[in-house]
């Protein structure tokens, strides 16, 4: 009768943790260890300490129920959307929870992909605008340069005709 008094005064959190356990073949302070705890954590299971919801995670998927079983009691509901190709169902949110995961990690890769390709193409577009600036800068220079040939040439033809040389077609000028 002691040994009951004594469940009685567990948290009831920590009263279906011990079954579950127990189902598992474990004990808390085990479990504790299998998430990656101080066997010292379930000791403050036991005084009503609740863990925080990614050690609560944990603890579902390492004893194959959910997280509002371990919390609250709250048996799981197994809809017709959530079980396995055979009807079977197979810890449903779990197995709902691994292929969100699977699919967020392909979104995140796919977003990378992405990322990386926008940056080339704006590397790209920078190197292109330099060119772009580049080419201007010799179009520019060219033109000047063609424009100061051409003073130059008409200063030659002005100078010409001072001395009564004028310019024929074809280049060549006449006395």
């Amino acid at each position: 009768m002691a040994k009951h008094r004594e469940n009685d005064d567990k948290p009831e959190f920590y009263r279906r943790l011990e079954v579950l356990c127990a189902q598992s073949g474990l004990a808390p302070s085990g479990l504790a260890e299998k998430i990656g705890l101080s066997s010292g954590a379930a000791a403050s299971w036991n005084r009503g300490v609740i863990p925080n919801g990614e050690t609560v995670v944990l603890m579902a998927k390492a004893l194959n129920t959910t997280t509002d079983y371990i919390l609250m009691g709250v048996e799981p509901v197994v809809s017709p959307a959530l079980t396995s190709a055979s009807g079977v169902g197979e810890a449903p949110a779990l197995g709902l929870l691994e292929r969100i995961r699977a699919d967020l990690a392909t979104e995140k890769q796919n977003f990378h992909q992405e990322k990386t390709q926008h940056q080339e193409i704006q590397k790209s577009v920078a190197e292109t605008q330099k060119e772009l600036t580049r080419l201007q800068k010799d179009i520019s220079d060219t033109s000047k340069s063609t424009i100061r040939a051409a003073e130059k040439l008409v200063d030659k033809i002005e100078q010409l005709s001072l001395f009564g040389v004028e310019p024929v077609k074809g280049g060549k000028t006449q006395k």
